[in-house]
Order: structure tokens, then C-alpha cells, then sequence
């Protein structure tokens, strides 16, 4: 107590120091991560938009946004960030929109090369499969084909309602 009456400029500096050093560490605990989209601009001004926010917030992702004529405007954000879809608000054109969730692929590549795994996920986020995501009939196939087109003959493909599971062997 004598200390802070005596030295008060530095009782507050203390103080500073110890919110400085344990704030980043709150906040890597607790993120929540709002995207704001403007529905008029073109679709790949979307995209890039939503990309750099997501960067901004410190999330790697590769964002797909489409838009019919006649439909709905859908923005696809891929993620290896697993707690995303939860932290995740959605601002369009000012109103608040959920986030859904869809259904992942979890990839298991045993003893790949970094060019390996980077092959394997450019099968499972290719758009062919990407689009029978949740057609647990179509998923097995696509998977298959696609990563057979990157040369891997020796994969295993689970299908449940929660996720995909693909197991890669590149022996």
C-alpha cells in the first residue's frame, strides 16, 4: 500500500504492463469474427472482400461467393480453423445473417510430403467436390476421382451425416 501512495506513476505503469501482457492472451481464448458483405458488388469483389477480412481477423480461408440471377447469394468460406463456424456473424447488406455450418472433410494423408498434403487438399476442396458436399451418395465418388486425377490410387472414404473422413496413402 505504501508503495502505490509513494510511487503512483509507477503503480500505473505496472498496472499497464500487466493488462498489455495478459491482454493478447484473453484474447486468444475468446474471438469473435464478424464479415460484413455488400450483396450488389460482382462476386469475386465478394470474395476478395470477405478474404481480407477474414485475414484482417487472422483466419486463412479461400471464400467462393455465387450468385443467381434469380437466387440467393451463397458465400462458401473453407478453413482448416475448426471453432470459425461458431465465432462466425455475417453483416449483409446491414442485416444479420447465421453462419451455417456444413459438413467438413477431415483428411488424413500418412507419411505425405508437404507437396503430398498440399495436392491432397486441392482434391477435397476442388469445386466438383465441394458441390456434392452434402450428397452423402456423390461425396464418395467425387473424393475418389479427384484425388485419383493427383495421382493417389490408395484412399479410403467414410461418410457420416457430421463430417468426411478421407484417408490417404501415398505409398
Amino acid at each position: 500500500m505504501r508503495f502505490h501512495k509513494a510511487h503512483p506513476a509507477l503503480a500505473a505503469l505496472i498496472a499497464l504492463l500487466v493488462i498489455g501482457v495478459t491482454a493478447p492472451l484473453a484474447y486468444a481464448f475468446v474471438r469473435h469474427v464478424l464479415v460484413t458483405v455488400d450483396p450488389d458488388k460482382p462476386t469475386d469483389q465478394i470474395e476478395k472482400d470477405v478474404t481480407d477480412q477474414l485475414h484482417a481477423a487472422g483466419v486463412e480461408a479461400n471464400v467462393k461467393a455465387t450468385k443467381d440471377s434469380d437466387g440467393p447469394l451463397q458465400i462458401r468460406i473453407q478453413t482448416s480453423d475448426e471453432t470459425l463456424g461458431s465465432n462466425l456473424a455475417v453483416n449483409v447488406g446491414g442485416s444479420a445473417v447465421a453462419a451455417q455450418q456444413g459438413r467438413g472433410i477431415r483428411i488424413e494423408c500418412r507419411e505425405c510430403s508437404a507437396d503430398q498434403q498440399t495436392a491432397v487438399t486441392k482434391a477435397a476442396t476442388a469445386d466438383s467436390v465441394l458441390d456434392v458436399i452434402d450428397d452423402d451418395a456423390a461425396i464418395g465418388p467425387a473424393l475418389q476421382k479427384a484425388l485419383g486425377d493427383q495421382g493417389f490410387k490408395n484412399v479410403t472414404v467414410n461418410v457420416t451425416p457430421e463430417a468426411v473422413t478421407v484417408s490417404v496413402d501415398p505409398r
